[in-house]
């Protein structure tokens, strides 16, 4: 299933290091929930294929139960080459 949307970049502080992730919108975000819980790893973690400008690459996102969304990680290599910045929207392909 493919799920496209723009979502602004931010910085978290996690176990000692920033990184840089996006929220998947989160009627998406329920909508998956609903669809592949069985995928779910643990901590919520579902494996996903990401697509932004000419960059693919698979990783896992987390299911947040405080804010109902998936947290997706940006990678420092696709950040640089896709010139992606802190809180300027991207459009954000995910396939599960």
């Amino acid at each position: 299933m493919k799920y496209e949307f723009f979502a602004k970049p931010y910085e978290c502080l996690v176990e000692k290091a920033n990184w840089t992730f996006v929220s998947i919108p989160k009627n998406i975000s329920i909508e998956i929930k609903e669809n592949f819980e069985l995928l779910e790893k643990g901590w919520g973690r579902i494996k996903v294929t990401v697509n932004i400008g000419n960059s693919e690459w698979e990783t896992s996102m987390w299911f947040d139960t405080e804010t109902e969304t998936y947290s997706l990680p940006l990678k420092a290599a696709i950040r640089k080459k896709e010139n992606i910045v802190l809180d300027k929207e991207v459009k954000v392909s995910i396939c599960i």
